[in-house]
């Protein structure tokens, strides 16, 4: 993990997300497994801290899910992708989450399926 700062993140586990948003994903992929559960927790708070997730980027959030082609394409692809596979908006094609880190990421935008659920509320 990224050298961040810790107080920041601790504060963002708190403040950032509600226990609501955690449980849905949890449900989402019919889990009930405490270690993914906590797993899910860190990983929105870890996205909060460095950045990814923003004040700003949740405002347009919703535009990220239309961009996308929707709520129900967002549930469709629940079903057939990993939680951290990537969808790249310039190819609108889905890699996994290996792939796109070694060889996409420098050169193309994408948002994960994991972002978009979240950003959907499924």
């Amino acid at each position: 993990m990224e050298n961040i700062d810790t107080e920041l993140f601790e504060r963002n586990l708190l403040e950032t997300f509600e226990d609501a948003e955690y449980k849905r994903i949890c449900e989402l992929f019919d889990c009930e497994d405490e270690e993914f559960y906590k797993g899910v927790r860190f990983t929105l708070a870890y996205l909060k801290a460095k950045g990814t997730i923003s004040h700003s980027r949740q405002e347009h959030i919703s535009d990220i899910v239309e961009r996308f082609g929707g709520k129900d394409k967002v549930k469709e692809a629940t079903k057939t992708k990993a939680i951290d596979d990537v969808y790249c908006w310039e190819l609108g094609k889905w890699f996994n989450h290996r792939y796109w880190v070694e060889k996409m990421e420098k050169n193309h935008n994408g948002v994960t399926l994991r972002e978009l659920a979240i950003a959907a509320k499924v």
